[in-house]
């Protein structure tokens, strides 16, 4: 919903109810909602839903009965509320959108001074929407401090690349504090596990197949620690040589969450731990700082023909 927050401040009770009205309305567990300048999303647990649909009745009737400024409601006077909404839908994916391309630019393969298959995988990383709402969040939703999860400096999304056979080959914790989804991450011969040297990788034959990248949003950045706020994913980062230049092309992986967390057994477990050991050895990967914009210039793209 878009709003002037200046003029708002008189009407937090019934920015509230219209908050617990579009939960209503939604029948999910996640709802979208505008502060003015970005969509963002409320994770709302199924006991709160039941309890907060009799409540929804009371909060309309009091909407009814107030006299609210008439640009809380409505961009103008043919606006519907549903309208505005699109709106903001519309908005927030042409930022995704833009923000995604901007990553893209650090692709290390783009470099003059790119070594052929020093790449090892890569990857664009969506936060999946709740069922229902895919189709207003073709990809993702922005924030990952949606549910229940409490992130803190450790949260990190951790990928790990897998050849076809034997342990994983790379591994990086990557920092997204403050930055928006979808992410674009690459692995390269600076994520390489041991035993694996830059040279070694080159010249392996893993080199030039098929790489499992696995990627976990994880909220201690402890992969042997699993929790039900953790999200999972996975995809295949396929080698492309082009001008006699092995690169690798983007892996569409989307996070989803598993309702009992991802169990794992004492053989998994020990693997983990050691995994857990080498990345913290590394230390996290810093995204690319890129400020968040409204602003889509010369940029006529949709979610459906954006180069994702």
């Amino acid at each position: 919903m878009i709003y002037d927050s200046s003029r708002f401040a008189n009407w937090k009770s019934v920015y509230c109810t219209i908050v617990i009205f579009l939960v209503y309305l939604s029948d999910s567990s996640i709802c979208g909602f505008c502060d003015g300048k970005t969509l963002k999303s409320v994770f709302v647990p199924s006991p709160f839903r039941n309890f907060l649909r009799p409540v929804c009745f009371a909060g309309i009737i009091a909407c009814n009965s107030l006299q609210a400024p008439a640009s809380i409601f409505a961009l103008d006077e043919t606006t519907t509320l549903q309208e505005q909404l699109s709106i903001v839908e519309d908005s927030q994916i042409k930022e995704q959108i833009t923000h995604l391309d901007l990553q893209r630019k650090f692709d290390t393969s783009l470099r003059p001074d790119f070594q052929s298959g020093s790449q090892v995988a890569k990857a664009v990383i969506e936060i999946a929407a709740a069922d229902g709402l895919t189709t207003q969040f073709p990809l993702g939703i922005m924030s990952p401090e949606t549910g229940d999860a409490k992130y803190t400096e450790s949260t990190a999304v951790i990928c790990t690349a897998i050849g076809k056979e034997g342990p994983p080959v790379a591994a990086r914790k990557f920092h997204i504090a403050n930055t928006p989804f979808p992410i674009f991450v690459e692995l390269n011969t600076e994520d390489l596990l041991f035993p694996y040297t830059k040279d070694a990788w080159i010249s392996s034959p893993l080199n030039k197949d098929n790489t499992a990248m696995t990627c976990v949003l994880d909220t201690d950045g402890k992969l042997q620690t699993a929790s039900i706020t953790d999200r999972y994913g996975f995809a295949i980062s396929d080698p492309i040589i082009e001008n006699d230049v092995l690169r690798r092309n983007e892996a569409e992986i989307s996070l989803k969450s598993q309702p009992s967390g991802m169990p794992y057994t004492d053989s998994e477990l020990a693997i983990l731990k050691n995994l857990d050991e080498e990345l913290e050895s590394k230390g996290f990967r810093e995204l690319p700082n890129i400020p968040i914009t409204t602003e889509v210039e010369n940029n006529p793209k949709t979610a459906s023909d954006s180069t994702r």
